[in-house]
């Protein structure tokens, strides 16, 4: 996906006559299951035909949604962390042929035949700390609980590199790996080596006590046929897996840094979209998604695909990205949305991607 200059968006943009952006935002809305609060970005051939919010960032008095309200990204943060792992490899600090226990102190004997590689993919065999976490659990864990978790294990789920196993795991340990090794906290770290390069201003690692979420859109689950908040859970402190914030304005900048290489050299922009395993996850052709780093990868209407979604208490989100027609969705919600097949993402970007790289202009 090439990028165009930005001037040359903005002045798009600007010139859209402003009944057919409001047809567009209407459109899409059709297309989005029931929401408190939405934004959906899509960009066409290289050009950003729509970057709207829609609802609110709050159910109960909340302002409304606009292309700088900041959600929870979930899942979705893999892909920055796995960016962070690789601008340390690109200056030569680390090598993603590390084992783990390159890292932690007295971790155990099996880390030794785990790599960075195989974290990254999911492929390290790495127990998850979801099942362990004590019943009754109320306060948050943080990055430390999760490595002594792990560090008290005695054998890997399975031999590292035998099998794809979706990990959170191994995302919270590829935080704590950056920050050792940069030597500055992990927050500190994408906000001075990602965020700012990329001009992602209002993108944060939240880390309640240290930083603030600016326009931030809460969380809301459905109870009693109403939306209430619903914006943490134990796991919603744990950093590299999942608790970055940001919005349709910075994640278009994010999705035109890497196109372009202004954050990462070649070979990792390479490495990040290289199918390195085969997952357990199917498409709608039933044909299984690969693997990057940070993003599942296959086709879908025939074109090339690189995506991601981010599920948590309170947010659900999807990031389709087309390189080859240099195209991409992004859906966010501040609720925890039923939806239906496909998913409002596959659903927008069949309107207003595929069907003009099926049907010509």
């Amino acid at each position: 996906m090439k990028p165009r200059l930005a001037t040359s968006l903005f002045v798009l943009v600007l010139c859209q006559p402003s009944a057919a952006l409001a047809d567009i935002a209407a459109e899409v809305e059709s297309l989005l299951p029931p929401h408190v609060g939405c934004g959906v970005l899509v960009i066409r051939d290289g050009e950003t035909i729509l970057k709207q919010g829609y609802g609110v960032t709050e159910v109960d008095g909340g302002p409304p949604c606009t292309s700088a309200t900041n959600f929870r990204m979930a899942s979705i943060t893999k892909q920055f962390t796995a960016a962070a792992v690789l601008l340390l490899a690109d200056e030569g600090a680390l090598s993603l042929d590390d084992p783990l226990s390159k890292f932690f102190s007295e971790s155990p004997t099996y880390w030794n035949d785990i790599s960075l590689h195989q974290v990254l993919t999911h492929t390290s065999g790495l127990p998850a700390y979801e099942p362990v976490i004590p019943a009754g659990t109320t306060l948050q864990l943080y990055d430390q609980n999760v490595l002594e978790i792990l560090l008290n294990t005695e054998e890997p789920d399975s031999a590292p590199g035998n099998d794809w196993e979706y990990s959170n795991s191994g995302y919270v340990l590829l935080g704590l790996v950056v920050e050792q090794v940069s030597g500055v906290p992990f927050h500190c770290f994408m906000e001075r080596r990602v965020f700012e390069p990329l001009g992602m201003r209002g993108s944060r690692v939240y880390q309640r006590g240290l930083n603030t979420v600016p326009h931030r859109a809460y969380g809301h689950a459905s109870m009693d046929d109403k939306w209430v908040v619903a914006d943490q859970s134990v796991t919603s402190a744990l950093r590299g897996d999942g608790t970055i914030y940001s919005s349709l304005d910075d994640l278009e900048l994010w999705l035109r840094g890497l196109a372009s290489g202004k954050l990462l050299s070649e070979k990792s922009r390479r490495l990040m979209t290289t199918s390195h395993v085969e997952t357990t996850r199917e498409g709608s052709d039933q044909s299984r998604y690969h693997y990057g780093y940070g993003w599942f990868l296959g086709s879908s209407g025939g074109q090339r695909i690189c995506w991601h979604g981010g599920a948590t208490r309170g947010f659900l989100n999807q990031m389709y990205v087309y390189p080859d027609l240099r195209s991409a969705v992004v859906v966010l919600r501040n609720c925890e949305a039923e939806d239906v097949e496909p998913g409002a993402a596959q659903r927008i970007a069949d309107r207003w991607v595929l069907g003009d790289s099926q049907e010509g202009p």
